[in-house]
């Protein structure tokens, strides 16, 4: 060969594949992946109906209007025949989707029936559709999932959201009166190869909790009795042999604090229905913890209500 052929040859890219094979072939590194396997992630929600399509910072209360006026809009293009079967557009099979107890039945299958492994937050927000309220509610999510995420919980389906339907109208008014309400599904994150143990809590560990964010304006007068008539649609009946733990993030203000001791205060002088009765039982046994709202020392310690 002579040895003007030999100086033409792209010696730059024999380099190059030389090295490449060298590295990938000749001495193989084993490397720690990226990515975890399938198994070590947080699986997807299964039994709950989050159909509600939400970002994680997103304001709960406007993905769940945008969602439902997305439902009517398409539930209109359906003839008769055609929405009475959809689970979207039929009343019956929506209802049933959204029952409160469909999802604590699930969150107990999935905590392996123990419900002292189950924990329900209730998070009372202000579901005005002002700037200001919007904004409130997006940082106290923004908090509560990072708060979550710190103790070693993360929500199952990151991108949904759920919605709780509960009618808690008496009488001649039954079904009068419903609160839908926004919620979404956390569960207890796998340990993966170099994770940090998750922050020390109060000893306590869930297999599965539920986040429920609940529109205090849209509580009926007095509202601490309509909020103990959800609280107690929730949790079925007090006598159950296992009960998840009710943690209460609120009220949002001094204002509704302030109400709800006024409520408790003159609660024995009303007659209150077995389900209110039921729901304030709960209430004396739940975690109430708000950092927005104050009230005096005289009001709080005056505030009394007594299991009859």
């Amino acid at each position: 060969m002579s040895e003007r052929s030999i100086a033409s040859l792209p010696w730059a890219g024999i380099l190059v594949a030389a090295t490449f094979i060298a590295g990938s072939v000749l001495t193989p590194t084993v490397l720690d992946r990226l990515r975890p396997a399938e198994n070590e992630r947080v699986p997807l929600a299964d039994g709950f109906e989050l159909d509600v399509d939400a970002r994680l910072w997103e304001d709960p209360f406007v993905a769940m209007r945008r969602s439902e006026s997305e439902r009517v809009e398409g539930c209109r293009k359906l003839d008769d025949e055609e929405s009475k079967e959809s689970p979207s557009c039929s009343a019956s099979l929506l209802t049933q989707r959204r029952s409160p107890e469909l999802l604590i039945k699930n969150l107990n299958e999935k905590g392996k029936g123990e419900h002292a492994e189950t924990l329900v937050i209730a998070a009372l927000v202000p579901g005005n559709p002002f700037v200001g309220a919007q904004e409130y509610r997006r940082r106290t999510r923004y908090a509560m999932v990072s708060g979550l995420q710190s103790m070693g919980y993360l929500p199952d389906d990151p991108e949904k959201l759920g919605i709780l339907s509960f009618d808690y109208s008496l009488g001649a008014a039954k079904g009068r009166q419903r609160l839908d309400v926004p919620y979404e599904v956390f569960s207890e994150r796998p340990q993966l190869r170099g994770d940090q143990a998750p922050r020390p809590g109060n000893g306590k560990s869930w297999t599965r909790m539920a986040l429920l964010w609940i529109d205090e304006a849209a509580l009926a007068v007095p509202k601490l009795d309509q909020f103990a008539r959800v609280v107690r649609l929730l949790l079925g009946a007090p006598n159950a042999e296992f009960q998840p733990q009710l943690v209460v993030i609120g009220p949002s203000s001094s204002d509704a604090l302030r109400r709800a001791l006024a409520d408790l205060t003159h609660a024995s002088e009303r007659t209150l229905e077995d389900e209110v009765k039921d729901g304030y039982r709960y209430l004396l046994d739940a975690e109430l913890l708000s950092a927005a709202a104050t009230a005096p020392n005289k009001r709080v310690e005056g505030a009394q209500w007594s299991t009859p």
